[in-house]
């Protein structure tokens, strides 16, 4: 298995001296390699002008919401606001929108230096957390048991259902934060 040996970083976020780089192998850090020594490798990419950190972990994204963020009617508009425009537009996306969300949110994570994500999919959470895998990243749907049940195609709907079964005003709404109605979510 080929050797790449990242050389001489202007730094190095390890936990033992690597001032010299790191060698790479089979996709893993095989070496830390400390200032003035030379690792056995059989590629080098010069790092001068680069600093070498871990892979950043954000852990709360909303993939789905990357096609919508600049939409010009939830722009600067207070939180409820915000929920009140995009509710609608997201009920309508597809599963193949989803998916394109998802991919423009990963590279755009990648460019940042985040190699891992948990997102809170649940407009077709099972559909969207599929496509993440080729990707190359990690991630993981969270926040929504739905997110274990193949056979979820409706978004939003026994999210209500559910709301309603424990008290809540089938909106959505946690049974004790209940909005006043001028507040509420607009229904699919």
């Amino acid at each position: 298995m080929p050797r790449l040996w990242i050389r001489n970083p202007l730094a190095v976020f390890a936990e033992q001296p690597a001032d010299g780089g790191v060698v790479v192998e089979g996709g893993r850090i095989a070496e830390l390699v400390p200032l003035g020594m030379t690792p056995d490798h059989d590629q080098v990419y010069d790092a001068s002008e680069q600093v070498l950190i871990p892979g950043l972990i954000n852990t709360h994204h909303h993939m789905y919401q990357t096609l919508t963020r600049a939409l010009p009617g939830a722009v600067d508009k207070e939180l409820f606001d915000w929920l009140k425009a995009l509710y609608p537009v997201w009920a309508g996306l597809s599963p193949d929108m989803v998916s394109v969300s998802s991919e423009l949110a990963m590279a755009e994570l990648l460019l940042s230096g985040c190699t891992t994500t948990t997102d809170h999919h649940y407009v077709f959470p099972v559909r969207a957390r599929r496509r993440h895998r080729p990707a190359g990243g990690r991630s993981a749907g969270a926040g929504d048991p739905r997110c274990a049940d193949p056979g979820f195609d409706e978004p939003f709907g026994r999210g209500r259902r559910a709301a309603a079964k424990i008290g809540g005003a089938g909106r959505g709404q946690h049974p004790r934060r209940q909005r006043p109605a001028d507040r509420s979510l607009p229904r699919r």
